[in-house]
Parts: C-alpha cells; structure tokens; sequence
C-alpha cells in the first residue's frame, strides 16, 4: 500500500501539538504495541500473517481514525482514504468488513455476533456504507445492554476490519481442543459448503468433525446441506454434494496441522475461523476458546456431586414435614421432561406457578373432577434435580385422592419392580380402574371394599362429568379462550413501556393462564387419560394377548386436535394449498417446546417455515393418510365389537367399553387444542416479558433467568437482579452440559440416589426392548437427536427412511413425524404428546431409556412399535426401503 495507509491524522492546536496516530494501518505491518488501536482480531491476523499463515489481505480502520465519527456518517477524508486503499488491495473480488473492538475476542469474553458483520461488499458505496454500521453497531442497545451485565462502565474503542473475502468452496470454525473435554487430545470441527455466516451465525448446523492431532478422522456428523452461501447470494447445493462431507481427509489434515501450530504460537486453546479455496486452507480468524463454566468435566462432577446432595437434604426435609409419608421418595420425569426439557428458570417458575400454586390448574382442575387436593402435597409435586424437572411419584398419586386414599405403597413397591411405570402413572399404575377381588387383596377386606366403592362411585361422575364438559368446551369456554386472547393482544399493544405497566401486564396474563388455560386443560387431560386406561383395563381382562395392539390401533386419527390440524397444514404449506402468512396466522404462536418460554415463536422467526417446507417429501398427502387411517380405526372398532361378542362378553360390558372408548377419543385431542390455545396466551406472555427486559435496560434474554416475583427487582434493584441472573445463566449452562455428557436416569429412588444418577452403559448388545407407544414395523437409519440440537433446522435433512432417536419428543416434533419411518424416546409413556402424535403420523414409535447412548447414529434398524423393540442390523450401512 502506498501513501494512503500511511497517513497520519493530525489535530491541529494553536497552543500543544497532538500525538501522531495512523488512521489506516495493513494487517501485515501491525504490531503488538498497536493493540488499543486495531484491537485483539486485527493484532491476531496481523500477528498471523506476519507468522506465514494463509490470511488474506486487508487493512485495520484504526480506533482513532473512529474515535470522533458521527454515527451516521464518516468524516470525508477518512472516507477518501478507506476508497484508496480498499482499490490498492489485490484482486477485484468482494471485500468483509468486520468488527475488531478492543473487549472483542479476548481470554474472558468473545462477545461474538455481537457487532455488525457485512458479507460480500463489492463497490465503494456498499463499502462506506457497510463500516458505518460496523461503527455503529458499537453504540446498540444490545452491545449497552450486555456491557452493563459484564460490569463495563466505559465504552470500548473499535476498529474495523476491511479484508479480502475468500471465494470458499467450504468454510467453517475449528477449535483446537474440545471446549466440552479440553483434557482430550482431540480438534473438534464445524463446516460447510460455501461461505461460513450461516453456520456462526446459527441458520445451519453444518457437518461436525472430531479428528486427533494428525489429522484422522474419530468421528463425523453430517448435516446434507441444501444450499450455500456465495458472493453472488445464496445458491442450490447438488444432491450428491449435500449427501457429502464437505471436507476431504486432506483438509482435516491441514486443518489439525494448523490448529496445533497456533495453539502454539498463541499459548492456548484457539478459536479459528478458516476457509478453503479448493486445497487452500485460509484463516480468517482465530481467538482464544472462552470455556463456560460448565465445560471442565471435573467441574460437571462437582456440580453432580453438590445436586445428589440438596437432592438427599431436601428430601429428608420434606419426610420430616410428613409431605413425604411413605420413605424417601421416588421421581420421575416421565411427563414433564417430555414438555421442558433443561427449562430456563423463567420457564420452570411459570410452570410451577401456573399448575401448583394454591389457584393453579392441578389443585382447581382435579377438585372439579371430585379429587380431594392436599394443597402441601401440589406445591412440592415439581422440584428440578440437576436442572431437570422431576415429578414426586408419592405427591402425583396423592392428587388423586378419592374418599378413600390411593394405595401408595403399592404404587411405589410396582415401580421399584418396573420403573417404567413411573413414566405415565396415570396410565398403567394407578389403581381407579379396580374390581372388588382385586381391590381386597391389594388393601384388605374391609378397606378393599370402600376402596373399590370409592373408584366406582367415581367412574360414574367421571361419565356424567364427561359427557356435559366436552359440548360446553366446544360451545362456550374455546369460544371464550379466544376472545379472551384477541383482548389481552389488543390490551398488550396498547399498554405503554412503562415497566409498571408492563409488569401489570404480565400479572394478570399470568393470572388467567393459571385460572382459565391451565385449569381446562387439566380436566382434559385427566378425562383423557382417565377413560383411556379404562378402555386399557378392560381390554386387558377380555383379550389381555391383544390389548396393547387395540390399543394403538382404535386411538388412532382422532379428529378434533389443532396440532393434527398443524401438522396436515403442514403438508397443505408444502403442496402450496397454503401460503406461508396463512400458516404464521394459524401457528405463529408455536415453537419447538412452548412451554420453553425463552424460545422464539415461529412468527418470530418466520424463516424457521422454509426448513419446515424442506422437509423431504412425504410418504403420501396428510389428509389422504388421515382419512385412511380413520377408515381402518372404524374398520377395527368394527373388528374388536365382534371378537368381543365371539368372547361371549355381556353387551353390557361391550357398551361401557365403547362408551369409555367414545370419551377417551373427544379428550384425548382435545388435551391438544387446550395446549394449542394456551400456548396462544403464553406467545403473548413471552412478548410482554421482552418489552419488559428492553424497558430496564437488559438484554432481552437475561429475564428469562429471573423468577416472576423477581421482576420488580429489575425496577428497585437491578444490582441484585444482575447477580442473580450471572448465578442463574452459569447454573443453567452447567445443567445443560450435565446433561448433554451424563443424562440423569428417569427415575430417582430417594433412598439410592447415586445407583439413580448413574446411567453408564457397559453392553453393545443390538437387540433392545422397551414400551411400544405407537404400533408397526420399520426399518431404517437411526438419526440421534440430542438436547440442543434445533429440530426446526434438522427438518430439511431428515429423509424418509429416517428413525428418530431423541431424550424426549415434543409437540416442536410433531410436523415431522409424517416425513420419518418411526420414533425412539427415552421418556414418555403411551399416553405421551409424542405417542399420540406417531401414531396420527401412522409410524412406530418406543419409548426405550437411555436411547441416545445405546444406540448409535446413521445405524440401519428395525423397530417394531407394536411389540417395543429395536434392532440394529450390523453390517449394512445403507438403510433399506421401509416394510
């Protein structure tokens, strides 16, 4: 570079001269004294360029030369010499312009995608245009908002980076020691076809690479990308080439060779974006790895080790209040992980506010059902344990009560034989579906009979009460619901920024989803589940070899559920009998978990549809697969009728049974359409809770590690709130990573909770057998999903003859369950949101703990739902065409 980049910025004074400093300097003459001027990104590249590593050209906007530019524009000669020398650099392709602030990329903070990234840049005007909002990305609200939380009270300086953008064939981001395991020798990386922006900026997942110091191959992930990113925009990738590694064995090679030389040279664990242009390895950045808290395994123990111990303490406080009556306890989380899986705290105080507290859906549900609520026992029901929502096997019976108690150490001596009953007790467990022999020999004469009298008595309110409800739903409360959601929306709008305003707001929405939302979906669902297991009861009795086959087969394509409705407009978006607006109307308010409330709503990322839509295409037309399916549920209601009448079963007991069948199938989708309507109301909750984060100066995301009745905090005390919310995000992270390296079993048993905390796996068998939730045989690949994995951006590569392999299933899996062979779990029951939704898809579904270690991803298998087995066929790599 001539003249231009050498330059100096002199401010002129009558009375005392100013220090000279360069306005423009080329990442191959800085120097390490310059670092407050280029900041750590810039000092990197120049440090590496100088090093002789591949980085390409360019030149650092010094922070003086910023240091007094407006925000709009820059001063004319600044702007004259970035033209001079952005023409001086070699080649005539497009340029990056890229942030290099002083706090950037250091040893404690990476603070990255936090300031302004422009791809692509290819004329002068683009060019100014694209370091000014590079500068003022400096002054957002977003960067004030998250200095505030590291304590920063001064602002940085920046500097910009103006560089050469490599024509990539592939790109991607390389860490030169796993940030999870960095006592293994092991370069973890993550790439793609294309430029790297989609990938570190989250839109795609891309392929994952484990390699050792040389270079070989350990492990690899492949994502089958559909398109890339270039300097003309985004463009198809072909077929073939998705199905393909983007990276040959020879470039993991160069990529392990340099990652090893910089760790070297920069003396610790790096960070590095790279790219390649054919067989040449550029580096476009490298940074040291900011390890979380949670990433040291030694840290994961002591975290385990500190939570079995509240675990012991808190259970032994709660037998020494009589909460506990019957031992140490036993929990499980076989309904609730399935709906919030590692929840913020936000989400879990809501939860538990909403269904618990003294006014909550469960207490107010089942008392309207004729259940006697002891109100100690629902306050303690939920607890997390590792940050893992767990349920008290003990206090959910108790919710049950009748005028005769639940016989609870029944209940709890059944799971110690078989702990999967534990998953749904509501389904299998509990004894409200009892003849009078049975019940005697379980209590006693005397208190069998009352026992068996109790449940009797009950059945017949529950007929009474479920023959009137479901018509008044679908005429007066749905009705009601959604008035009351247009309301609360257009009160929403309207309400100031106030964070008063907003907090009230907040309350009263809270208010009504616990009295109003929560409250008819317990009674739907206790009705649901209810008539369900009488329907299983009895088909135990009459045809017990046959039962669970019936059983998957009768609650099939059940009408009346707004989720079916989701996924079958799914195939309607996908066809184009739908556009893209009319399906945000209808199920913007959704997410992948809703009741996760820190998670975006799909209006609120509308681009999550166009992965949605990528979903390859499905095994036959939505509707034409429901109406099959609906014909062969009548076809065996018809078959089931006369085996009965052949088993010489009274017309009696066929009538109840068809009766019971009759109820199970209104409000078993009608638990569905309740979540639908309440996740309506919860959308609104989360937009509120934002503007409420942005009215006192957080960033948005940090409200979701307070408590509700810790908002106020945030107005009278942010220090505190602050230190709260650092303690919660670290807790949550370690919690996350807990999980993602040693899960916790389903269930706990309260006096062993260590043997309950070890799940490690020693076998390699390839038979496995767990519950069948949803009948039929597949075979096909096995495609593990695991806690963090985006389901939305996982559709466009699942393919047909794909098996799911998740810890849990929620109702964000729902719309691809009609384009995939089958589903494994490792939670859940037959009663499950994701049970119900596989079998509307008409696929095989198991629920089989501790799948995702069991099992091995990309493996062919055969899953029969029917009989809950899976077996992996070693040898064949290729899955088959499905059966």
């Amino acid at each position: 570079m001539n003249s231009p980049v050498h330059q100096a910025h002199f401010r002129q004074s009558q009375q005392t001269p100013v220090v000279l400093q360069p306005w423009l300097l080329p990442l191959a003459q800085i120097s390490a004294d310059q670092q407050t001027l280029v900041g750590n990104k810039a000092l990197q590249l120049g440090r590496l360029q100088q090093a002789g590593f591949a980085v390409p050209n360019g030149f650092c906007i010094t922070s003086a030369a910023l240091a007094d530019a407006p925000r709009d524009r820059l001063p004319a000669e600044l702007e004259r010499q970035i033209i001079d020398a952005w023409r001086q650099l070699d080649g005539s392709g497009p340029v990056a312009v890229r942030s290099s602030a002083a706090e950037e990329d250091g040893k404690q903070n990476s603070w990255a995608g936090l300031f302004h990234t422009s791809l692509n840049v290819h004329n002068a005007e683009s060019l100014l245009k694209a370091v000014c909002q590079c500068w003022q990305s400096l002054h957002s609200d977003t960067v004030t908002a998250f200095r505030r939380q590291k304590g920063r009270s001064v602002r940085p300086s920046m500097a910009v980076i103006v560089q050469r953008q490599v024509p990539a064939s592939c790109a991607g981001v390389m860490f030169s020691r796993n940030p999870l395991h960095s006592e293994r020798p092991e370069i973890c990386v993550n790439a793609l076809w294309g430029l790297a922006e989609p990938l570190v900026s989250g839109q795609q997942d891309g392929d994952h690479f484990t390699v050792d110091r040389q270079g070989q191959l350990l492990q690899q992930r492949l994502s089958h990308q559909t398109e890339r990113l270039t300097s003309k925009g985004v463009q198809p990738v072909a077929l073939e080439q998705g199905a393909k590694a983007c990276l040959s064995a020879n470039q993991l090679r160069q990529l392990a060779d340099a990652g090893d030389k910089l760790e070297r040279l920069l003396e610790c664990p790096q960070d590095i974006e790279f790219a390649f242009q054919g067989e040449q390895l550029w580096l476009l950045q490298s940074r040291p790895i900011v390890v979380s808290p949670a990433a040291s395994m030694a840290t994961l123990e002591r975290y385990r080790q500190d939570q079995i111990s509240q675990l012991e303490s808190k259970l032994q406080r709660l037998q020494q209040q009589q909460i506990l009556r019957h031992g140490a306890g036993i929990l499980s989380n076989g309904n609730i992980s399935e709906l919030l899986p590692t929840p913020t705290p936000m989400s879990f105080d809501l939860f538990r506010q909403l269904f618990t507290a003294s006014d909550g859906g469960i207490p107010q549900g089942r008392k309207a059902l004729g259940y006697q609520i002891n109100q100690g026992a629902t306050e303690e029901l939920f607890t997390l344990v590792a940050g893992q929502p767990y349920f008290h096997l003990e206090l959910d019976a108790r919710t049950y009560d009748l005028s005769q108690r639940q016989p609870i150490d029944h209940y709890l001596a059944e799971v110690r034989k078989s702990p999967a009953l534990a998953n749904y007790p509501e389904y299998g467990l509990y004894q409200q579906q009892i003849d009078q022999a049975c019940a005697m020999d379980l209590l006693g004469r005397e208190k069998g009979l009352l026992f068996e009298s109790a449940c009797q008595q009950h059945y017949e309110q529950m007929v009474d009460f479920g023959n009137s409800y479901y018509s008044r739903y679908r005429q007066q409360i749905e009705p009601a619901l959604v008035a009351h959601r247009r309301s609360a929306l257009a009160q929403s709008e309207q309400a100031s920024d106030s964070p008063d305003v907003l907090l009230g707001r907040i309350n009263y929405l809270t208010q009504h989803l616990q009295q109003v939302s929560c409250y008819h979906f317990v009674i739907a669902a206790r009705l649901g589940f209810y008539f369900a297991e009488s329907v299983r009861h009895q088909l135990n009795q009459y045809l017990p070899d046959q039962a669970q086959e019936f059983m998957g087969l009768i609650l099939q394509a059940l009408p009346g559920s707004l989720v079916s409705e989701q996924m079958l407009d799914l195939g309607a978006l996908k066809a184009g009998q739908l556009s893209h607006q009319q399906f945000l109307r209808r199920y913007g308010h959704l997410a992948s978990t809703e009741l996760e409330i820190s998670l975006p709503r799909y209006h609120e990322a509308p681009e999550q549809l166009q992965h949605l839509v990528a979903v390859p295409q499905q095994r036959t037309d939505s509707r034409q697969m429901f109406r099959r399916q609906l014909r062969q549920r009548k076809a065996v209601e018809a078959q089931l009728r006369q085996l009965l009448q052949r088993q010489g079963i009274e017309p009696a007991a066929i009538a109840r049974l068809m009766r019971d069948l009759r109820l199970a199938r209104h409000y078993l989708p009608l638990r569905e359409t309740i979540k639908y309507h309440f996740a309506a109301e919860y959308d609104l909750l989360r937009q509120l809770l934002l503007r409420f984060s942005s009215s006192v100066g957080l960033v948005q995301q940090q409200i979701f590690y307070l408590h509700l009745d810790e908002l106020r905090l945030c107005i009278d005390d942010r220090r505190q709130a602050q230190a709260l919310i650092e303690d919660r995000s670290q807790q949550h992270q370690l919690a996350k990573s807990l999980a993602a390296v040693r899960p916790l079993s389903a269930v706990i048993f309260g006096d062993n909770i260590g043997q309950g905390f070890d799940t490690t796996l020693a076998d390699s068998r390839q038979h496995w057998r767990g519950e069948g939730i949803a009948p039929g045989i597949r075979r096909g690949r096995l495609r593990l999903l695991d806690e963090d994995s985006d389901l939305i951006a996982l559709a466009g590569r699942l393919q047909p003859d794909d098996i799911l392999v998740t810890r849990s299933a929620n109702l964000g899996l729902a719309p691809l369950l009609r384009s995939v062979a089958g589903l494994i779990v490792e939670v859940g029951g037959f009663l499950a949101h994701a049970a119900c939704q596989a079998r509307e898809a008409g696929i095989p579904a198991i629920v089989l703990p501790d799948a995702t270690r069991r099992l091995q991803d990309g493996m062919d298998a055969l899953l029969d739902g029917g009989h809950g087995t899976v077996n992996t066929l070693e040898g064949n790599t290729e899955p088959s065409n499905n059966h």
